[in-house]
């Protein structure tokens, strides 16, 4: 049996498009009978009933399907199946039309991306990439961890969202920063402390954890102009982080502690804190963008030992929420569930972006849906598990953005 899929899905960035035939397959004795078991009277928008309906396709270049076969890849009548290869490498071969490979080419690549490769006639190859997988993006490494990220020149159609991961050793920590939007953040693996400092000088301070085997991970949310750091505990920390802008590698975006200190002078700096310039003369020069700490922090669970008093008081909305507590909502459909977080029902605080953990059974499917609002973005990211996306297939899919 399949692997069921894990879905979690981000409300912010991925137009609906809707792919456009040449032509139409409405001639086809197999459609034929298909339609007369249909109320032809309703007039939908499939480009066949619509011709069954008497509705004449304007903008559609007039040409006959090609029905033919070659070499074993598609079954006739091709009306827009995916290419079937038998198990074999696939090749740019679509019914009459196409050759194979006399060189080579990636096969490893082709088989997740077969309609790509030999689209079906269906395709007019005009929708942009769609597609992004983190394990494309670049690495950077760092003493304490790594990051890699997804942004707007990885994935061009993501204007409005950016993605990355975030790797924190044991004891590391991401040091105080801030952003001009908005950061969205769940635990792939781990356990870990945040803290934060808002507008008003309240202090929060929470322990994230990973998922288990018996429970759905944290999810949290920072929102713009906030200050905040994350440290790992245990055995480390692995994020997926969202971000509301797709330039998010642009400058002017994030504001790093270090990076303030560095250009402010030192007698000002000292005035502020209170201490002597002497003790100040390890600021980092260069962004450090994780530090390693050198003395282990309050295991799990013991945040409030590291907790510290303002006279402002606490931050009364949380920025951690824990899908462990929350109830699944059965699909009525009956292949799956979902977990939906938004700031109306019960995430306050995440005002600029809603969030869904969806599961889906094996075979199961989620309906084909567009969204009304130009407004309303959509992204998925793929957690776990393996699924086709319209007529795009994707495997071995872990951090993969849609």
């Amino acid at each position: 049996m399949a692997r069921a899929i894990r879905l979690s899905l981000l409300l912010s960035v991925l137009s609906a498009l809707v792919g456009v035939s040449t032509a139409s397959p409405i001639d086809d004795a197999q459609v034929r009978d298909f339609l007369v078991e249909r109320d032809t009277a309703i007039r939908p928008l499939h480009f066949a009933r619509r011709d069954a309906a008497g509705i004449k396709n304007r903008h559609l270049r007039p040409e006959d399907h090609i029905f033919h076969t070659k070499r074993g890849s598609v079954s006739s009548p091709d009306v827009g199946q995916i290419a079937n290869f038998n198990g074999a490498d696939p090749e740019p071969i679509r019914g009459a039309t196409g050759d194979t490979f006399i060189s080579n080419s990636n096969h490893a690549i082709d088989m997740q991306n077969v309609d790509n490769v030999a689209a079906p006639t269906t395709d007019a190859g005009t929708v942009p990439n769609l597609k992004w997988s983190m394990s494309l993006s670049h690495t950077r490494l760092l003493k304490g961890g790594w990051v890699r990220e997804q942004v707007i020149t990885d994935l061009p159609p993501a204007k409005d969202v950016a993605g990355a991961e975030l790797r924190l050793s044991p004891n590391a920590y991401r040091e105080l920063h801030w952003h001009r939007v908005a950061e969205w953040g769940y635990v792939l693996g781990g356990t870990g402390r945040i803290t934060a400092v808002d507008e008003n000088g309240r202090n929060y301070i929470s322990d994230i954890k990973g998922p288990t085997n018996m429970s759905d991970p944290d999810i949290y949310y920072f929102p713009p102009g906030v200050p905040h750091s994350i440290q790992a505990l245990g055995d480390g920390l692995e994020l997926l982080l969202i971000f509301t802008d797709g330039n998010f590698d642009g400058t002017g975006t994030t504001f790093m502690l270090s990076d303030w200190l560095a250009h402010t002078p030192l007698e000002v700096v000292a005035k502020s804190l209170g201490v002597n310039t002497s003790i100040l003369g390890d600021i980092p020069q260069k962004d450090p963008y994780i530090y390693e700490a050198t003395v282990p922090p309050p295991p799990l669970g013991q945040a409030d030992e590291e907790a510290v008093s303002s006279p402002q008081g606490t931050i009364p909305s949380p920025y951690v929420f824990q899908l462990s507590k929350q109830e699944k909502a059965m699909a009525p459909g009956g292949g799956g569930w979902m977990k939906v977080q938004d700031s109306v029902t019960n995430f306050p605080v995440s005002t600029m972006l809603a969030s869904a953990l969806v599961f889906v059974e094996p075979n199961g499917m989620r309906e084909l849906h567009w969204h009304t609002n130009d407004g309303f973005k959509s992204q998925l990211l793929i957690v776990e598990g393996t699924i086709r996306k319209g007529y795009r297939t994707v495997r071995d899919s872990k951090r993969r953005t849609l």
